[in-house]
């Protein structure tokens, strides 16, 4: 299922012809690259939406995810996350799966700059690991706009889905893979902003845990991989979280496991509402509902986790005064 979601998918054209790509100001000499999908009715909501590790706003997820916020009625940004999807020019410090300031500055944007009043974070994977993150550090102090929060297979304890992702062949093969758009943005790193950056043995790397501990850690300002995967996990300040917060999740994830959202900080926590499914592998949850284990028998499709994102955003923007789409 997980190499099934991951196939390419054709936007649709109400959502091709509306997108706008916009440079955002970010923190110094970091900008921020964004897709935008704006509807004609002021007073819709947004929704942000967060890739994972080495995507884009192409990736097939966010595609997906955002063709079916924006038919229910949603103005809709794509975030490339730093040094992902060709921005590789427009920051010159590293991107790594805990920088939540582009997400924050973002929200403060569409805040302060278009007048939103309601505004949704959608995050995938480590997408979802910065999402609920950012929600975790505001904790009270939130913004009253910022309404709901979801994820995808969110990957929220860095040393637990690197463990994982070594467990299995198919993790180990989705890791290789990983690993050579890695490369390819480190060499670009050297190339536009660090010359003096030490490529050799580069290609000799084996694990992601390996690559975090040569090249994400250092470059993110972090002592040594152990240090990077504490502080940055979002499982770290998740019990702080008090927007409302849905995780969907797999047992049959090959590449994050699910027992990390047994976890106290998690479970005790009243404003995270935890979907787990049997079945659904990674940011992939194709089927029917009876497949991967839940409601979602109005689905306009057979994409059970996007759809359940989506409707928890509807559910929770109905509940703050928008009159638009129902599910």
């Amino acid at each position: 299922m997980t190499a099934a979601g991951a196939l390419p998918r054709r936007e649709p054209a109400a959502l091709a012809e509306s997108a706008v790509d916009e440079v955002l100001a970010g923190d110094g000499e970091n900008r921020i690259g964004v897709r935008v999908h704006e509807r004609p009715e002021p007073d819709a909501p947004w929704m942000i939406l967060a890739h994972g590790l080495v995507g884009d706003v192409g990736s097939p997820y966010v595609v997906g995810t955002a063709a079916k916020a924006f038919a229910r009625g949603f103005h809709v940004v794509r975030m490339n996350a730093r040094n992902c999807g060709g921005t590789e020019h427009l920051a010159a410090e590293s991107y790594h799966g805990g920088v939540t300031g582009d997400l924050l500055r973002l929200v403060r944007h569409l805040i302060d700059e278009r007048g939103a009043t309601r505004v949704c974070l959608v995050g995938f994977s480590l997408g979802g690991n910065m999402v609920l993150k950012l929600a975790g550090e505001l904790g009270d102090d939130a913004p009253a706009e910022l309404i709901a929060t979801a994820s995808l297979s969110p990957c929220i304890d860095f040393g637990a889905a690197a463990d994982r992702m070594n467990a299995s062949a198919f993790g180990r093969a989705c890791q290789r893979r990983f690993l050579r758009s890695l490369r390819g943005i480190v060499r670009r790193r050297k190339e536009l902003f660090e010359p003096a950056l030490d490529v050799r043995g580069l290609d000799r790397i084996t694990t992601i845990r390996e690559f975090d501990d040569r090249y994400t850690a250092p470059m993110g300002g972090f002592d040594g991989v152990e240090h990077y995967y504490a502080e940055a996990s979002g499982l770290r300040v998740v019990d702080r979280v008090r927007v409302p917060s849905l995780l969907v999740a797999a047992d049959d994830d090959p590449l994050v496991p699910t027992r990390i959202l047994d976890r106290p900080r998690v479970r005790e926590n009243s404003a995270l509402q935890v979907l787990r499914s049997p079945h659904g592998g990674h940011v992939a949850f194709l089927g029917a509902a009876r497949a991967v284990g839940g409601a979602g028998s109005s689905d306009p499709d057979r994409r059970w986790g996007e759809n359940r994102l989506v409707q928890f955003c509807v559910e929770h923007a109905r509940a703050r005064g928008w009159s638009g789409a129902v599910w």
